[in-house]
């Protein structure tokens, strides 16, 4: 669920003697653009509409390996309409190791999940029919599959479980190995993941995307969260990402019934910078660099696509633990 429709910033609603509600709010900023106009606030209606849209329903659940009782870190799991013409699978996530949590994004209709195809994980694992019981599975039909059938009905939250077992001849096979990782998409594009809240900060974020474009050697894409994002930036990046020559996708997540949950918008937002990195993109991209939408940058951020990790998964800026004024700020 998101913003559909909206004239005022929903993060800064303010109402005082001067303004109150949309009409007042559209008038205020034409007499400050133009000079013109009334902004008296008693001959405006004193209300504000916000229209949210329902985007997507949700598929999501656990997956386990009967084989030893774990969830299959990193195995890869696309969902495919029924009933399409399309080729291709309309999204894909990894599963978790935490709980063996994973979600997709769906429309009504019927759907199939299967293992991704030519993937380290369709060669070592397939689908079997089952249900936990207690603190094990119980098995209703042994024979194995790679694709399971989905049906998405109607509004009701329900949890699918999918079992997994392992073929005859992997069982030692390592899921995530070195050469599983390597078969990622290679290409010259600079990634960046950002987001923002706010039209001041989505200001912000525009001129953070052109700092990136305009001093890049090489081509950029933005990967922008969509979920606080007002309709007028959402409507509008498509249009400027073309003028200044760079590519923009959206991309979204729902936060984790399991994950406790916070009531400060601020803290959810630092949560979504970090917590799902491995499941908001692509299955095939290989790095992406986070950009805060307030900073400028004056370098070329294809030396930090290049930058060797040695295997790590995330690369950091180091924050000063000599100094020690800056202990109640340290995120990591």
């Amino acid at each position: 669920v998101q913003q559909g429709n909206v004239v005022q910033d929903t993060d800064n609603l303010r109402c005082d003697d001067n303004s109150c509600g949309d009409d007042a709010y559209a008038a205020t900023r034409k007499v400050n653009a133009t000079g013109k106009g009334s902004n008296d606030a008693q001959s405006y209606q004193h209300l504000t509409e916000v229209e949210y849209n329902l985007n997507s329903l949700l598929f999501f659940g656990q997956c386990y390996d009967v084989s030893d009782k774990t969830p299959p870190n990193g195995l890869q799991f696309t969902l495919s309409e029924m009933i399409s013409s399309q080729k291709h699978p309309s999204s894909g996530t990894l599963v978790m190791k935490t709980v063996g949590y994973w979600q997709l994004q769906s429309k009504p209709g019927v759907w199939q999940l299967q293992i991704a195809d030519n993937t380290r994980g369709s060669e070592i694992y397939e689908i079997v029919e089952g249900e936990l019981e207690g603190e094990g599975f119980k098995i209703s039909d042994n024979r194995a599959s790679i694709k399971r059938t989905l049906l998405m009905k109607d509004f009701v939250n329900r949890m699918e479980v999918v079992l997994v077992r392992r073929r005859p001849g992997q069982e030692e096979a390592e899921l995530l190995t070195e050469e599983s990782t390597q078969t990622a998409h290679h290409d010259d594009t600079i990634h960046v993941f950002s987001l923002a809240t706010g039209h001041l900060y989505e200001r912000f974020l525009k001129i953070m995307m052109l700092s990136v474009t305009k001093r890049a050697s090489t081509n950029v894409k933005f990967w922008l969260f969509e979920n606080f994002l007002s309709p007028s930036f959402k409507s509008s990046a498509f249009a400027m990402a073309k003028r200044i020559g760079c590519e923009v996708e959206f991309i979204t997540y729902k936060w984790p019934e399991w994950l406790r949950g916070q009531k400060e918008k601020q803290r959810i937002i630092w949560g979504y910078k970090i917590l799902f990195l491995d499941v908001l993109f692509p299955l095939n991209l290989k790095k992406v660099i986070y950009v805060d939408a307030d900073q400028v940058v004056r370098g070329d951020l294809k030396e930090l696509m290049e930058l060797d990790l040695e295997g790590a998964p995330y690369g950091y800026t180091p924050m000063c633990e000599s100094r020690e004024e800056t202990k109640g700020y340290q995120f990591w």
